[in-house]
């Protein structure tokens, strides 16, 4: 038994360090493409600003971030930020909400079987009285807190699951469809869309 835990705290350490890995390259193109850039104001398009961050040339400016990439590197850099979405959120997303359903349903069947029930077949070697003993393992009052237990934990997965998404989802869901409507959205649209992915990151 002492072997299966020793085992099993190497397979969770190996996967931490495996997962924090995947992070990391799957986050270093966006030093590549974040830049940091001194902006004149009143002219010019992005590509004409001065991206080196160098200041001296023009006193009527300022510095401004792009947390995704300038215009001329943008139609790069939309593929990588799509697929930072959909393997860094949406699917860990879906894992999860995945694993805490299969949670949910195992807690309702328990509901219906409580501990010391027996089902057909499950018994037929017990004596009379280790039946006996069984069936009256939980009852009344101990079985009415058996169950607020479980209720509890029901409502907490679920809390739990409602609070990530709502803190979560919006932002990858606005900036996503940002990223694909960028190029070919109507103006109106892409203010919508912009002022939302901007809202729902702060």
């Amino acid at each position: 038994m002492r072997t299966i835990t020793l085992e099993s705290k190497r397979v969770v350490k190996a996967t931490c360090a495996l997962v924090w890995v995947v992070v990391f390259i799957l986050t270093c193109p966006i030093f590549r493409f974040a830049q940091t850039g001194y902006v004149r104001r009143g002219g010019g398009s992005r590509e004409d600003w001065n991206i080196t961050g160098d200041s001296s040339e023009d006193e009527g400016g300022y510095t401004n971030c792009w947390d995704d990439a300038i215009d001329k590197e943008f139609a790069d850099y939309v593929p990588y930020g799509i697929f930072l979405h959909l393997l860094g959120f949406f699917l860990p997303f879906l894992i999860i909400a995945w694993c805490y359903s299969q949670v949910v349903l195992t807690i309702f069947q328990t509901l219906r079987s409580p501990p010391g029930s027996t089902e057909g077949g499950e018994d037929d070697g017990a004596t009379e009285g280790e039946r006996e003993r069984t069936s009256v393992s939980i009852s009344g009052s101990q079985y009415s807190h058996y169950i607020r237990r479980r209720r509890k934990s029901i409502r907490t997965i679920v809390t739990i699951t409602l609070l990530f998404a709502l803190c979560f989802l919006p932002f990858h869901v606005t900036r996503t469809l940002f990223l694909l409507l960028r190029r070919r959205g109507g103006c109106t649209l892409m203010k919508t869309v912009s002022i939302c992915y901007k809202v729902t990151g702060t």
